[in-house]
């Protein structure tokens, strides 16, 4: 599937000639990080190319909630105002400003030149006091190029008896049923997520995909919670931390002797295969954190740890 971002799933499902039912296209399409334009062209080409005419009203329906929950985001229909926020370098919130009609605050956001939302809020207090903005009627966020990434409201409603003829064997919706999909990656592969560059190693997958897919199947798992469980080295922190990634957003890091994380994460992988050691993680560690602060240590190397 041309869509999925990793090239490394990529070329092991055409390894395998794997082919996605139309179901479970769209359940990939509707859960991708891709612009809502995008999404909506890519739901058309399923409508046009499928012969499940319960796959095509599910679809039609997506489409016409995203178009309902936009145009419910612009009109006033209570006395509203729109926020608009931004992430700054350090990567906090920042307020821009509040706006009369979404019009004006989308004209800002795209004047801004960065990703940026737009939250609409009903004023509970006419005379704007402490606290007037209390309640949350929807948002929609932009990317720099002013393509809408998500979007929400609270005044579209759900058509609850729809909502249950939505919903498959094990009661998922179409954007929460489980899909599988093989991918290349084992217990210990140093992987990169491709959204961040963070690097780190696969703590997950014992006994390859289809082992996975078995167990992801007895817990009845959905969408959003088959991911692989990832030992992630912070390079910003110097720590390491747990993650869960799609597969589908990770790749083979390929790192070199050259690149300044590569000995921490062979250190970890060592320590998850039980080969390693908890003085040479420490030790890798510390020579990381000396390259990184680019500070004059001294380093005895005839006690360094083997691997």
């Amino acid at each position: 599937m041309e869509l999925i971002p990793s090239k490394d799933v990529r070329a092991y499902l055409d390894s395998l000639g794997w082919k996605f039912s139309d179901q479970d296209r769209a359940t990939m399409i509707l859960n991708l990080r891709m612009p809502e334009s995008d999404i909506c062209l890519e739901l058309d080409k399923i409508m046009k190319e499928t012969e499940d005419q319960k796959l095509k009203t599910k679809l039609q329906s997506r489409k016409k909630h995203k178009e309902a929950t936009l145009e419910a985001l612009k009109k006033i229909k209570c006395p509203c105002v729109y926020l608009v926020t931004h992430y700054n370098e350090d990567e906090e919130i920042e307020e821009d400003g509040l706006f009369a009609t979404f019009e004006l605050a989308k004209q800002f956001g795209d004047s801004q030149h960065v990703e940026y939302v737009i939250e609409k809020k009903r004023i509970l207090d006419a005379e704007l006091k402490e606290g007037y903005l209390e309640t949350d009627l929807g948002y929609v966020c932009y990317s720099e190029d002013g393509k809408i990434w998500s979007l929400s409201s609270y005044e579209v409603e759900y058509d609850e008896e729809e909502d249950d003829e939505d919903e498959d064997e094990n009661g998922r919706s179409l954007e929460d049923r489980y899909v599988v999909i093989p991918h290349p990656f084992q217990y210990g592969d140093i992987v990169r997520d491709i959204r961040d560059g963070t690097c780190g190693v696969i703590y997950t997958a014992k006994g390859g995909w289809e082992a996975e897919d078995e167990w992801f199947r007895e817990l009845n798992q959905d969408y959003s919670c088959s991911v692989l469980n990832v030992e992630m080295f912070y390079e910003d922190s110097c720590s390491v931390g747990h993650d869960h990634i799609k597969s589908v957003y990770l790749e083979f890091a390929n790192l070199t002797e050259d690149d300044d994380q590569y000995e921490v994460l062979q250190m970890i992988q060592a320590l998850m295969m039980g080969e390693g050691t908890l003085d040479s993680f420490n030790f890798a560690l510390e020579l990381y954190m000396a390259r990184k602060d680019k500070c004059k240590v001294v380093l005895d190397y005839k006690y360094r740890p083997k691997k």
